[in-house]
């Protein structure tokens, strides 16, 4: 599966998925708001290799094993949601 990360205002990268599907490709559109905002982001790594999933807020689940190519059009990351954290936190997830 092919997976296009972007925002949920980028017609283009929309565009690109309805086509890629109307051609028959396994395709997901994954906005960048459904990836910041997951439920649950679990990475797994030992000795027998690593493994993973991100659940993302609309129930859906990525399989990073399962996604054989990635098309990435992210502009920016949205940062809101730092607004809550303590300052200390804050200070570490954005540090501009």
């Amino acid at each position: 599966m092919t997976v296009i990360l972007c925002h949920a205002s980028d017609p283009a990268a929309l565009w690109l998925g309805t086509s890629m599907r109307q051609l028959g490709l396994e395709v997901d559109v994954v906005t960048v708001e459904q990836l910041v905002f997951s439920r649950r982001i679990v990475f797994r790594m030992n000795d027998a290799g690593d493994s993973g999933s991100v659940e993302l807020a609309g129930g859906r689940l990525l399989r990073p094993e399962a996604i054989s190519g990635l098309i990435n059009r992210v502009r920016y990351l949205p940062t809101q949601h730092f607004e809550r954290a303590q300052p200390r936190e804050r200070a570490y997830a954005d540090p501009s």
